[in-house]
């Protein structure tokens, strides 16, 4: 009996180092990501992306895209600039995005949507894996009613929308600081204006 109960002991003596061994690397890979893993989401708000949108701060600045056109030459935004000093001022339940250039500039309100997509993708780049797997591209995306005064007139109202686009990297593991860069597409049956910029540390 006594050699049986040591028997036993020696057992789950084994058996607890063999847990405490494992606990740190799988707690570690918890944030781990894969060659080739892709996700794409559409769900809810819930507590923790609110927290994340909560965080995020936008830098002082923000650029219109035109491509190969000219700035007079693009339908829906009425500017001759395409660059802008920004302020943003959240809300329960909504965004202000104030741009500013010389000619005056316009306002952007931005009511948060219900729901979010996340879209997450290893983009299989040629960059050093850090060892906890390659470092994923990241996209938030938020669609909301396009509503605005000043410059934006002419993009919004109708059936225009705004798609906002939080721009990252990181793994599997998301968080606030991950997050660099914004776009925000004005789109619908009157034109399609795109702004871009940078977000700050949190």
């Amino acid at each position: 009996m006594q050699a049986r109960r040591s028997t036993l002991i020696s057992a789950a003596a084994v058996l607890a180092v063999c847990v405490l061994a494992n606990a740190g690397p799988a707690h570690a890979c918890a944030c781990c990501s894969n060659t080739g893993q892709r996700m794409v989401d559409t769900k809810l708000i819930d507590d923790f992306a609110a927290g994340i949108l909560a965080d995020l701060k936008f830098a002082p600045a923000a650029h219109l895209y035109t491509g190969e056109a000219d700035v007079e030459t693009l339908g829906g935004i009425a500017t001759k600039s395409t660059d802008f000093r920004l302020a943003v001022t959240k809300a329960p339940g909504s965004w202000a995005f104030q741009f500013e250039d010389s000619a005056g500039g316009g306002k952007l309100n931005f009511a948060l949507p219900k729901v979010i997509t996340r879209f997450e993708v290893d983009p299989r780049e040629p960059t050093p894996e850090p060892g906890t797997g390659p470092v994923l591209y990241k996209e938030w995306r938020l669609t909301a009613p396009a509503v605005g005064s000043g410059m934006f007139k002419g993009a919004t109202g109708g059936d225009q929308r705004a798609t906002l686009i939080l721009h990252g990297r990181g793994n599997s593991c998301t968080d606030a600081s991950q997050f660099d860069a914004w776009t925000l597409v004005l789109h619908g049956s009157k034109a399609t204006n795109t702004l871009f910029g940078s977000l700050s540390a949190p």
